[in-house]
């Protein structure tokens, strides 16, 4: 049962807001679970919006939630198999009350969760390991192939999603949040974004003079990880240290 007041309305979708259906969530944006009303099709619906009525965080969410719009537009005109499929796009982002500047997305629902919770409910084998590496290969080329290119910039296990498919484990990136598009104009963002265990050297030393390849360093860490079978604490302390010292020797 769903109780009066929890219930958002977005086109096609009905969404229950209480905590107990939150997927996840993160600095503007909550996931929730959310059905389609014709079919009953579960899905899944990103609820974005500002933290705070204050001018510097509404310019702030609609900067982010803008670019992020952008880009899954982008993806669901040129789909693919290793992307997260966007099904629906409410955007209210300028509207005049604060209350009502806010941003819903809805996407495919993935049964196996994220790449962390698949890996602690199944028994992973190199092989898998290696299939699952090369699926995430193949949505990145698919962002690194457009034009202009797109560089997703925060790579690691909790945005590599997995759903089942045809009888198999299919991979899909996800949460394009701080994306870019590479369109000729210099970046402005240095290492402020992402994640740290997944930031490659030029994103820790704060550098704009970066490229998609600070993609593929983060998912040659999460490969890193799924080998050892380390969660990302365990792993931070030694790979800041290496990262730090290849940084130092660079300035050297």
């Amino acid at each position: 049962l769903m109780m009066a007041g929890t219930i958002e309305v977005i086109g096609p979708y009905d969404v229950d807001t209480r905590k107990v259906n939150q997927l996840g969530s993160g600095t503007f944006g909550t996931v929730f679970k959310a059905v389609k009303r014709e079919t009953g099709e579960y899905v899944a619906a990103k609820h974005l919006k500002p933290l705070m009525d204050n001018q510097i965080w509404i310019y702030t969410f609609e900067v982010v939630a803008k670019r992020e719009v952008d880009i899954l537009e982008r993806t669901r005109k040129l789909p693919h198999a290793n992307i997260l499929k966007i099904l629906h796009i409410e955007d209210n982002r300028e509207a005049a009350r604060f209350d009502d500047k806010k941003v819903w997305i809805m996407s495919e629902l993935c049964d196996l969760g994220d790449l962390n919770s698949y890996f602690a409910a199944f028994n992973v084998k190199l092989s898998h390991t290696i299939d699952i590496t090369l699926q995430s290969c193949r949505g990145l080329l698919h962002l690194h192939s457009m034009t202009p290119m797109v560089i997703h910039r925060d790579i690691k296990p909790s945005n590599l999603l997995l759903t089942s498919a045809h009888g198999r484990h299919v991979v899909k990136l996800c949460d394009l949040g701080i994306a870019r598009e590479i369109d000729g104009q210099p970046l402005t963002e240095g290492g402020h974004v992402g994640t740290k265990t997944y930031q490659a050297p030029e994103l820790c030393a704060d550098s704009t003079n970066y490229s998609e390849k600070v993609d593929v360093f983060a998912l040659g860490i999460t490969l890193l990880q799924m080998i050892l079978y380390h969660p990302p604490t365990k792993l931070e302390n030694v790979l800041d240290d290496l990262v730090l010292e290849h940084v130092m020797q660079n300035e050297q």
